[in-house]
């Protein structure tokens, strides 16, 4: 990843972990006007937070990894 700081020095960030590229990637699609939602494969990939809440286990079960709170 090539980017420039506040004070316009360009950086290069090599060997980025998945998760910070995914990361990267969803806020780079947030610029570019493209919410998660927009990436479902069908109707089907998305659900309600409730059903999810009242699922859970499932549901991250289905998931490659799960976002920790950190507050």
């Amino acid at each position: 990843v090539v980017y420039e700081d506040e004070r316009g020095i360009e950086h290069e960030w090599k060997g980025v972990d998945q998760a910070r590229s995914e990361l990267l990637q969803h806020e780079i699609d947030h610029l570019d006007g493209i919410l998660a939602i927009d990436h479902a494969l069908d109707e089907r990939s998305i659900i309600y937070r409730s059903e999810y809440v009242r699922n859970r286990e499932y549901y991250d079960r289905l998931a490659d990894y799960s976002i920790e709170p950190t507050i």
